[in-house]
């Protein structure tokens, strides 16, 4: 994908409905930042996010729940 080109995250997650999720983006060998990326799910713990990342080259994401739970696999997102 290119830069500044939106994209859609889905999936469920293991936090209850109604629950939030935020994505974070891995900053450095062990660091992880929030980008402004949250929404709830909905009644089957499901969500869809809009995302856009202007950082070129490989892009590690997550979610985490508001307590700050990873609630997903890592994400490997290339910028061209």
């Amino acid at each position: 994908m290119r830069t500044w080109e939106e994209f859609r995250l889905r999936g469920v997650a293991d936090v209850p409905s109604g629950g939030r999720v935020t994505l974070q983006q891995q900053v450095g060998e062990r660091g992880w930042a929030n980008l402004p990326a949250s929404v709830k799910t909905d009644a089957g713990s499901a969500y869809t996010m809009r995302v856009v990342l202007g950082v070129k080259g490989h892009n590690r994401l997550r979610l985490v729940d508001s307590d700050m739970r990873v609630v997903s696999p890592v994400i490997d997102v290339w910028v061209h």
